[in-house]
């Protein structure tokens, strides 16, 4: 916590112990420790463009064709699904973790929500990296509407390693997606 308030506030270690309520000298030390993790961390580098939208595109394409065995390897195993409501919306409630099971989280949205609803998925750009806006779809006897979301993937070494499911109408309102 000292650490990302540190970065957030230039710096201003000494004030940041007093809002936390801890020692200056203890603040300076997670401030350090956290700088130090974050220049050792071996974070992949983020492939081009091109090859998210490949990756992106043929994992929808294997959606639709309820392709899980294509589904499973366009992910990596240690994948996450993380989604962003607020309650204000449906979409996964905690941390999914695991390529197996967000196959079966995403093939078992196809069974509530309407494929030309998931086809409609429009490309977006967001923070450089690839993701795709889904436009609200109202359903019908057969399938639930289903609310406007912006679904992130971050692709690294051509397979998605996380998704980040932002479906809070504020946030989107906000971002100017709706």
């Amino acid at each position: 916590m000292g650490f990302r308030a540190a970065r957030a506030f230039g710096g201003a270690v000494a004030e940041i112990a007093g809002v936390l309520g801890g020692r200056e000298t203890t603040a300076r030390q997670h401030a350090s420790r956290g700088r130090r993790v974050l220049a050792e961390a071996d974070v992949p580098p983020r492939i081009d463009l091109a090859e998210q939208r490949q990756v992106v595109e043929q994992f929808i394409a294997a959606l639709l064709a309820r392709d899980t065995e294509r589904l499973t390897a366009l992910l990596h195993p240690d994948a996450v699904l993380i989604g962003d409501s607020d309650g204000k919306a449906r979409t996964a409630r905690r941390v999914m973790q695991g390529a197996d099971k967000i196959v079966r989280f995403y093939l078992g949205l196809l069974r509530l929500y309407a494929p030309e609803a998931i086809s409609a998925a429009q490309p977006m750009l967001v923070n450089g990296d690839l993701g795709v806006f889904l436009p609200h779809h109202p359903g019908d006897d057969q399938y639930r509407p289903l609310d406007p979301r912006l679904t992130v993937a971050v692709v690294r070494d051509g397979r998605i390693v996380a998704f980040y499911d932002h479906c809070n109408p504020d946030k989107l309102r906000t971002a100017g997606v709706l």
